[in-house]
């Protein structure tokens, strides 16, 4: 079986695995429910809920040892209802995120096919 050249994490709940799987590729991306650089971390569809955010978006970057800190690829925004709750949200984020592979702004520098 062929080895893999990129990797991408739909959700990356810690960085134990870092070394093993960033040794094990030319890079990893990373499919992030906020618009890099805001609300990195854990829980970004809930703080910007909280914080009454009026627009939220997801992120397509690439893995660092810093969490949600790479270089960002691409990213798309999307405005908040005022009536959203968080799981739909982070559903309707991560339905985008899935997509960014096939956007042709993005795969050139993604994928090599």
């Amino acid at each position: 079986m062929p080895t893999p050249k990129r990797v991408c994490w739909i959700r990356l709940n810690s960085i134990w695995g870092f070394n093993s799987v960033q040794g094990s590729f030319s890079g990893t991306v990373n499919i992030h429910p906020s618009l890099l650089p805001l609300y990195r971390g854990a829980a970004p569809v809930q703080r910007a809920l909280q914080d009454g955010a009026k627009e939220t978006g997801v992120s397509l970057a690439f893995t660092v040892r810093a969490l949600d800190a790479g270089p960002i690829i691409s990213c798309e925004r999307m405005e908040v209802d005022d009536h959203i709750k968080e799981p739909e949200l982070l559903e309707l984020l991560f339905n985008q995120g899935m997509l960014f592979p096939l956007h042709p702004q993005s795969t050139p520098k993604v994928c090599k096919f």
